[in-house]
């Protein structure tokens, strides 16, 4: 059945949220992750709507987007929490090191500049596997390395300098 060509935006968001709320809810399981997807989809669906409404199942449309937002999310959080593990984890590995100052101008660096250095140097990963950590292109993690390797020689100069 060909949905309504004139229907408006608000009214069908009216009568289709809580259908779409309630299948993304029972495929993911977690009520405010289905309200964060079923929300995006809607969002999506106005930036659209001229197309979208002119489909045969806007709803249909919604719910898939809605899904493939929840799934998403849950990835998110998964990698997240690998990479807290993962951080929280060189904190007790670094302890075995030696200088332990190289590990404070680590902790120093920004952010995803001591990340690249934790995931190649403690965790031994590739340039490609730390690209994918952190969602970057190969040769932008390999900069990213470049650019901390630069700052950390930089550092350990001004420190032998100074002495």
């Amino acid at each position: 059945m060909k949905a309504q060509r004139n229907i408006e935006f608000e009214d069908w968001y009216r009568g289709s949220y809580s259908r779409v709320f309630a299948a993304v809810h029972v495929m993911c399981g977690d009520s405010a992750t289905a309200e964060d997807a079923t929300h995006t989809a809607f969002v999506r669906a106005l930036e659209k709507w001229p197309s979208i409404r002119e489909m045969d199942s806007p709803t249909g449309w919604a719910v898939q987007v809605a899904v493939n937002a929840s799934k998403r999310s849950f990835l998110r959080r998964a990698k997240g929490r690998r990479l807290e593990r993962r951080v929280h984890s060189t904190t007790s590995v670094t302890d075995n090191y030696v200088d332990h100052e190289l590990w404070d101008q680590v902790r120093a660096l920004p952010e995803k500049q001591k990340l690249a250095i934790v995931f190649r140097y403690v965790e031994d990963l590739s340039q490609r596997e730390i690209a994918t950590i952190l969602q970057v292109a190969p040769g932008t993690a390999g900069a990213t390395l470049n650019h901390a390797r630069s700052s950390l020689r930089a550092s350990t100069q001004l420190e032998r300098d100074s002495s």
